[in-house]
């Protein structure tokens, strides 16, 4: 399965987004990778990634950079 995933920049204007489209087995090594292609960085922030929920369910999946 193909997930199409729409990251964009929090806090950020003009807005700053990407539209990807990755593998439903993808890491979260591999997807930092793409990240790094996709915004042209250089890999040198630290990251987390997470994902919040609201009354049980999905709401969004974060990376946060600091």
């Amino acid at each position: 399965m193909i997930y199409q995933l729409k990251v964009k920049l929090k806090g950020v204007r003009p807005s700053v987004w990407r539209r990807l489209q990755v593998p439903s087995d993808m890491t979260f090594a591999e997807f930092h990778r793409v990240l790094q292609i996709a915004f042209d960085w250089d890999d040198d922030h630290l990251h987390t990634f997470y994902v919040t929920k609201t009354r049980g369910q999905k709401k969004g999946f974060f990376i946060q950079f600091v």
